[in-house]
């Protein structure tokens, strides 16, 4: 396998990730949350989100215990699309020492504090809705978590086919994401889930998409296609793993209010109440929701 030439031993001394701060022009603030300008995804691009996004990584880990489902083999390449702020990769690249780990995504992640890295990981700016920048079959393993709120319906096809085309033969490829309905919602749940919906469509972004990953990977040709549901309860009447993903939901919420107060016309008072009501819901319904994780392997 070749290798792209700038991925080369890092120096001893830069061992840590550095503060890194995009150009401010690439945001748009809207209502006191940082997004990236001309792209479909919902999610603010702020450290209030990377927070999030840290604490939703260590929830998935813990509901799934481990981080893939993928039956790996000494891998020697991998790449993480959609990467955050890199907490999977970073993790990946420890369990598997021996290989060369890229964690891609549209925006490069500020960091106030210093961090190890791995040595056999690497951070790549590019847009999965245009082209990855990686030759065709680079990696034994590609994985993707929750992008569903970035990926507009119509791009899905062409975005199975880039992951495919930079899996090698014989490789997997993994996607992890959730249908974003809450189960046993009360009013107040379906009143936000309505809006969330409502949203999302003005984006071209099908909320439901993981219900049809099993059927876009069969028909861009992936075999040995795998797809299991993963539960996760919400409130305090779950113990610790409700208790986990109340936070991140409700967090969540909070993140996508900006987009709801000034695309949809809701008044910020009735939004919040709605919230406030959703976590009482959570305890009296005993409500849950579920994510999809679905692997493959390329011919």
């Amino acid at each position: 396998m070749q290798w792209l030439p700038w991925f080369r031993r890092r120096d001893k001394n830069t061992q840590t990730i550095k503060e890194q701060i995009p150009p401010e022009d690439e945001f748009l603030w809207v209502e006191g949350r940082r997004h990236i300008k001309g792209q479909p995804y919902l999610m603010p691009a702020d450290q209030q989100e990377y927070n999030r996004l840290d604490f939703q990584h260590y929830l998935i880990r813990y509901a799934m215990q481990c981080n893939y489902i993928a039956p790996l083999d000494n891998p020697r390449g991998i790449l993480d699309v959609g990467c955050g702020t890199g907490r999977w990769a970073h993790e990946i690249a420890n369990a598997f020492p021996q290989a060369k780990v890229f964690g891609l995504d549209i925006n490069t992640i500020e960091t106030k504090t210093e961090e190890a890295i791995p040595r056999n990981y690497r951070f790549v700016k590019g847009n999965v809705l245009e082209e990855l920048p990686f030759p065709e079959m680079t990696f034994d393993f590609v994985h993707q978590r929750f992008l569903h709120v970035a990926i507009p319906f119509k791009k899905w096809p062409y975005v199975v086919s880039e992951l495919l085309r930079v899996t090698r033969r014989g490789g997997w490829i993994e996607l992890a994401e959730s249908d974003q309905i809450i189960q046993r919602a009360g009013p107040a749940v379906a009143q936000l889930a309505q809006w969330g919906t409502q949203l999302s469509k003005q984006r071209g972004i099908d909320t439901q998409i993981c219900s049809r990953l099993p059927l876009l990977l069969e028909s861009a040709g992936v075999v040995n296609i795998s797809s299991y549901r993963i539960d996760l309860p919400l409130g305090n009447w779950a113990g610790r793993i409700g208790n986990m993903t109340a936070t991140d939901i409700f967090t969540y919420n909070r993140a996508i209010k900006p987009l709801m107060v000034k695309q949809l016309g809701i008044h910020p008072d009735t939004y919040d109440r709605l919230s406030e009501a959703m976590r009482q819901e959570w305890e009296t319904y005993h409500s849950f929701f579920s994510f999809y994780v679905t692997c493959g392997q390329r011919t």
